[in-house]
């Protein structure tokens, strides 16, 4: 029994095989790939675009060292919200878990919009059926809906089958532009610190930190994993490799297609329609009706990811105290968290129904206002859970060595700050805008975080109160999870 009295999240439900599966369909490489990679490309570092990859998958690869470090100690379902609240206590903590919140309802909202448009296009196009996004995004709100109220395992499983066939359609792009222009075409400027560096490094790194989102989704699944304690940091490790692997090598096929020299003027002149293009050229047409397919469906993948992770961070506070307990109700037998799988629902529903009403556009303007509050959150909670690895190991008793207790935590902790930094200076070339209402969003995320402590102060005034009057006060003491 939890401490709720429910019965929790099904045990043992997953190994690291589908825990990895779930990581890297979060980061969506076929929809990714066709729009951050010309970015990129055509208006961050040019030919030095696939450099990015490199370098922000070493960032990662140092940040997960502590953070898997300390998935060994503590095995909670809230991931950021509990490491950050074992490092800094409640009160920080607690805020960590409402920004998460904020973040991962963000990616599930701006991926639902992205589906809907895409999906209604496709079928348009490939089938001649017009069906409006809105429709679109509501059938794939309800559909992952669905998967989350039947259990992780079937989630699971249709993300292995979509995921094996996006990232067979990229390796085959991969492949035939190397069969085509040979090692030659590869130039290893691309790598060097003088074309990394070059253009607007920012925009590219920006970017190139939003395809990995998701990879510290491990911890997430950490309750419902066989053999935890090994597994988050396997899952971790290998999903951060593969992603990185598959980026670099479909980001640097791309400029050796293009050519080193007109790569970043050819992705500037179109990128939405870049890799439709390569793909006609190095596959043939076949290939353009598979990417119109396989686009959606990788959408909807990122859609099942995402999903069942904000309902695991809204079950995990729900659970703890700070959001409603009804939230933290499990489904008796299949061990899903139903209810705030039925509030997500709810909620993202809404809110693309309020953007639909109102006739926004759901890629400039959906979109836009929820890609910089996804990105700066999940950047922000990884800054805090570098900080808070060191705090936690600092106490002793924990058996790792200066280079995960410390080293690696505050090397991560200063690069990611950095791409914070960065990401915020490329606010509208990342957001397509220049709304002064997309600009402050962030304080939404501030809000979030100052929240925090002001619900563990009346946690504790109300714990306070009702001990006054017999009863058993509140366990609110720093760095327990309750």
């Amino acid at each position: 029994m939890t401490r709720n009295g429910n019965n929790g999240l099904k045990r043992d439900a997953m190994g690291t095989a589908e825990i990895v599966f779930l990581i890297i369909a979060f980061a969506a490489p076929l929809a990714a790939s066709t729009s951050n990679i010309p970015i990129a490309i055509g208006f961050g570092n040019g030919i030095g675009a696939p450099g990015a990859w490199v370098l922000i998958g070493v960032v990662l690869a140092l940040f997960s060292v502590a953070y898997t470090a300390m998935s060994r100690y503590l095995t909670d379902s809230g991931a950021f919200y509990a490491y950050i609240t074992a490092g800094f206590g409640r009160h920080l903590g607690v805020g960590a878990g409402y920004v998460a919140l904020v973040s991962y309802a963000s990616s599930v909202i701006l991926i639902s919009g992205f589906f809907g448009f895409f999906a209604s296009e496709m079928l348009s196009s490939e089938l001649g059926v017009a069906i409006a996004w809105p429709w679109m995004s509501l059938l794939g709100l309800v559909v992952v809906s669905i998967l989350g109220y039947l259990g992780v395992r079937s989630s699971v499983r249709i993300l292995a089958v979509l995921l094996v066939v996006e990232t067979l359609l990229l390796v085959a792009i991969v492949v035939a532009v190397f069969l085509a222009v040979g090692p030659p075409g590869y130039s290893l400027s691309s790598f060097a610190p003088s074309h990394v560096l070059s253009g607007s490094p920012g925009l590219a790194l920006a970017f190139a930190i939003s395809t990995y989102f998701g990879f510290e989704a491990a911890a997430i699944y950490s309750e419902e994993a066989r053999n935890p304690k090994r597994t988050v940091t396997r899952a971790t490790l290998i999903a951060i490799g593969v992603i990185g692997v598959l980026y670099v090598a479909t980001s640097w096929s791309t400029v050796a297609a293009l050519g080193a020299d007109q790569a970043s003027a050819a992705a500037a002149r179109d990128p939405g329609n870049l890799f439709f293009d390569i793909a006609d050229r190095y596959l043939g047409s076949w290939a353009v009706h598979m990417f119109h397919i396989l686009v959606v469906t990788s959408l909807l993948a990122v859609l099942i990811a995402g999903y069942n992770s904000l309902a695991r961070y809204t079950y995990s506070l729900a659970r703890d105290g700070w959001l409603f307990k009804a939230l933290a109700i499990t489904h008796p037998k299949r061990h899903s968290p139903y209810v705030a799988n039925a509030a997500v629902l709810v909620i993202a529903a809404g809110v693309v129904g309020a953007f639909a009403v109102a006739g926004a556009d759901p890629v400039t303007h959906l979109g836009a206002t929820f890609i910089v509050m996804q990105a700066l959150g999940l950047i922000g909670l990884m800054v805090l859970v570098s900080v808070a690895a060191i705090r936690f190991f600092r106490r002793g008793g924990y058996e790792v060595g200066f280079f995960t207790a410390v080293f690696a935590p505050a090397v991560s902790a200063i690069a990611l700050a950095a791409t914070g930094v960065v990401t915020v200076q490329n606010f509208s070339l990342i957001t397509g805008s220049s709304s002064p209402v997309i600009g402050i969003l962030p304080l939404v995320l501030l809000i979030a975080l100052a929240a925090g402590p002001l619900m563990v102060a009346r946690r504790g005034r109300d714990a306070e109160s009702r001990s006054a009057n017999g009863s058993v006060p509140v366990d609110i003491s720093e760095g327990k999870l309750s």
